[in-house]
């Protein structure tokens, strides 16, 4: 949020214009990496990190530039293990995976939770992404929010 002010305004900007509908997810606030560590000790995974911290942080910070945080934490980099995810959880958070990550040339299936960085850090994820959608028959659904998947799983 704090890099990315101007794209973050834009996405806020659609939003109000109800453009887009925007499903706010904690991503950590200070999203540490070591691109020379091991992923098994990298991001969140990392020594020293406080992960109170990492989330609350970023919720205040959300909160304050007027947005609603969701029930879902994304782990950076996709890393995690079982004390962290359960500590997420501890949180009321609903850990958000992805199993195609565009800019890692996963490709998508029925069903896949997608990640695009939309943010110019992956411009490769973005045209994977459009490719994506433009080669989706007229009139299919391309892509379903989150939300919809987890009323519908929990629907009497």
């Amino acid at each position: 949020m704090n890099k990315h002010e101007a794209d973050l305004d834009w996405l806020i900007e659609r939003e109000k214009s109800r453009e887009i509908a925007v499903t706010w997810v904690n991503h950590s606030y200070h999203h540490r990496c070591d691109k020379k560590g091991s992923w098994h000790n990298n991001f969140m995974l990392m020594k020293g990190t406080k992960v109170e911290e990492e989330v609350l942080a970023m919720e205040a910070r959300m909160i304050e530039r007027g947005l609603v945080p969701s029930v879902f934490f994304r782990f950076p980099g996709l890393i995690s293990d079982e004390a962290l995810v359960r500590t997420i959880i501890g949180y009321g958070l609903i850990p958000l995976g992805a199993d195609a990550w565009l800019g890692k040339k996963q490709r998508p299936s029925a069903g896949s939770i997608i990640l695009v960085h939309a943010n110019g850090q992956e411009p490769v994820g973005i045209d994977r992404l459009n490719a994506f959608l433009r080669s989706r028959k007229k009139g299919l659904p391309a892509l379903r929010d989150i939300r919809d998947g987890f009323a519908e799983f929990f629907a009497p």
